[in-house]
C-alpha cells in the first residue's frame, strides 16, 4: 500500500490518536480512492471548508504561529478563482499544494474521500465488524512484514512495508528477527515503507540496538509535553549481535515511520543507508474531519532526535551510499560481499 493510499485510508479512520505517524486501517472495498471524485464546490462551500481548515490548524497544529499565513494563502487563492471549477479531489490537491508553498510539512494535507466520512465519537468503541475488517487487513499485509529470507552469503533480508499496531505485530516481528539471528549481515528494506506507529518502530529497533537506547522523542503540542522512545529489553539470543553489519535500503517513497527507523539507526551509527533520499515527513498527527468528504491531516507533534536534536522534515533522510532506489539491494549486497572478502 503506497503513501497516497495511506492518506486516503487515514480519512476513513477519521481521527488519529497522538502520537502516531500514519493511520493504520483497512482500505475501502470496491472504492477506487485514487480516481473517484466529486463536483466542484460552491463559493459558500469552499469558504466553509477553509474555515474548517483554519479551526483545525488553530486548535492542533504543532506550529501555531504559521497558521495565519497558511489560511491567508488559501483565502487569497480562493478569491483569485483558483479553486472555483476544480472537482473535489483536485481541490484537495490544490489546497495541499498551496499549504506546502507556505510551510514545508509533508504530512500537513487536505484529503478528499469518495465515501462519506464517519463522525468521530471518542466514547464509541469500534464495532465487531470494524475490528474484524481492521484485523483482516493487518493479516492481509502480514502486519507490515512483507518478506524475510537469507540470501547467498548468509545475508539476512527483511522487507518492512509499514509499522502496524505493535501489540499484534510483535509476534511476527519476533519471528522474522529470530529467523535472521544467525546472519553474517542484514539488509532491512524500507523502500516504499509508508510509516505507522512509533511504538512499533521502537520495537523493531529493539532487536538491532542495546536495551534502553534512546532513539527518538516526539514533542506534542497538546499538553506541551515530549514523549521519549527507548528500545525494549530483548534477550541476547533474540537480538541481532552488535558485530553484525546492518544495511538499510531507502527510496523516495520511504515515508514517516520508515524514515524514522532509517534516521535513528543512522544517527546511532548502527546502519549504513543505501538508496535515495526519503520523502521528508517527520511531524506526526491525525486527520480531522471537515465535512462528509473532506479532512485535513494536522501534525500535532514533531520528532526530535536525541543526537542531532532535529529531524528529517522537508529534507528527507540522506543515504550514506546514494544509488537509484531500484539498485539499492544489489549495491548493499555488493558492499557486504566486498567487506567480507
Amino acid at each position: 500500500m503506497n503513501r497516497l493510499t495511506v492518506a486516503a485510508v487515514a480519512l476513513l479512520a477519521s481521527v488519529c490518536a497522538m502520537p502516531v505517524q500514519a493511520i493504520d486501517a483497512a482500505p475501502s472495498a470496491g472504492v477506487d480512492e485514487d480516481n473517484a471524485t466529486g463536483p466542484a464546490l460552491s463559493a459558500t462551500e469552499r469558504k466553509e471548508l477553509i474555515d474548517g481548515i483554519s479551526r483545525a490548524l488553530a486548535e492542533g497544529y504543532v506550529y501555531p504561529g504559521k497558521v495565519s499565513a497558511i489560511v491567508a494563502k488559501l483565502r487569497l487563492a480562493d478569491r483569485s478563482g483558483r479553486y472555483a471549477n476544480l472537482d473535489q479531489k483536485a481541490l484537495a490537491d490544490a489546497m495541499t499544494d498551496d499549504i506546502h508553498a507556505v510551510v514545508e510539512d509533508a504530512h500537513l494535507a487536505v484529503h478528499y474521500s469518495p465515501r462519506a466520512l464517519p463522525v468521530p465519537d471518542p466514547d464509541k468503541e469500534p464495532s465487531a465488524a470494524e475490528r474484524a475488517e481492521r484485523d483482516a487487513y493487518f493479516k492481509s499485509v502480514n502486519y507490515g512484514i512483507r518478506k524475510v529470507e537469507v540470501l547467498d552469503g548468509n545475508i539476512g533480508y527483511l522487507s518492512i512495508e509499514g509499522f502496524l499496531d505493535g501489540g499484534k505485530s510483535a509476534p511476527i516481528i519476533d519471528s522474522a528477527m529470530t529467523f535472521l539471528a544467525n546472519s553474517a549481515a542484514i539488509v532491512i528494506d524500507l523502500r516504499g515503507n509508508h510509516g505507522g506507529s512509533p511504538d512499533t518502530v521502537a520495537l523493531v529497533a529493539s532487536y538491532l540496538l542495546p536495551p534502553k537506547t534512546h532513539i527518538n522523542d516526539i514533542y506534542l503540542r497538546e499538553g506541551d509535553l515530549t514523549k521519549q522512545y527507548w528500545t525494549d529489553s530483548i534477550s541476547d539470543s533474540r537480538r541481532i549481535r552488535a558485530d553484525v553489519p546492518i544495511y538499510v535500503l531507502t527510496d523516495k517513497q520511504t515515508a514517516s515511520g520508515g524514515e524514522e527507523l532509517a534516521y535513528d539507526l543512522q544517527q546511532l551509527k548502527r546502519a549504513t543507508l543505501v538508496g535515495e533520499s526519503t520523502w521528508g515527513g517527520a511531524n506526526p498527527g491525525g486527520t480531522v474531519r471537515l465535512s462528509d468528504h473532506f479532512g485535513v491531516f494536522v501534525p500535532g507533534g514533531r520528532a526530535i532526535n536525541p543526537i542531532s536534536k532535529t529531524n528529517w522534515e522537508g529534507v528527507g533522510v540522506k543515504p550514506d551510499i546514494a544509488v537509484a532506489g531500484d539498485q539499492a539491494l544489489a549495491k548493499a549486497v555488493e558492499l557486504i560481499k566486498a567487506k567480507a572478502d
